[in-house]
């Protein structure tokens, strides 16, 4: 049975409420996002020369997912155009479907083109692969190497 997407939302992470805490929160995603990037290149062919071609790669190091009929899911990750972040970000959702236990998962979203990452960027009410703009999946688990066609989509999610 399909799961039921009663809420989803990605948005800006701004959650901290004192400098310290926000810098805290900023270096502890950093250390995540860096941690999974060096994962996904080196067990992925093809991946690090994709990200590398991207306008921007939005990691989200660990999503958990989590649930008993009722689920959810909730990460935060960050932005990365040139290698450096320029945004924080958390994404959450919620089902409703027969499901049981829990799991993590990284999730990268490569922006291949200037356009979709602009779109992305400028959308204040939320953002969903596949409405937004057309993008294509990519699963690491398969260790299969990228396509030379993905590229050509303005943007990819690789799970």
């Amino acid at each position: 049975m399909p799961a039921i997407a009663l809420a989803s939302s990605l948005g800006a992470c701004n959650a901290a409420k004192d400098p310290t805490e926000a810098a805290n929160k900023r270096r502890e995603i950093n250390a995540g996002v860096d941690a999974a990037l060096k994962k996904l290149y080196s067990s992925t062919p093809g991946a690090q020369e994709q990200g590398n071609r991207a306008k921007g790669i939005l990691v989200f190091p660990s999503v958990i997912a989590s649930g008993l009929v009722i689920g959810g899911e909730y990460g935060e990750g960050a932005l990365r155009e040139g290698g450096s972040s320029v945004g924080y970000y958390m994404t959450s959702t919620a089902s409703f479907d027969l499901q049981i236990g829990a799991q993590s998962k990284a999730v990268f979203l490569m922006f291949m083109t200037q356009d979709a990452l602009d779109k992305f960027r400028t959308n204040d009410k939320g953002w969903t692969a596949g409405r937004t703009f057309q993008s294509r999946f990519h699963s690491a688990l398969t260790a299969r190497p990228f396509s030379p066609r993905l590229a050509r989509r303005p943007a990819m999610a690789i799970v």
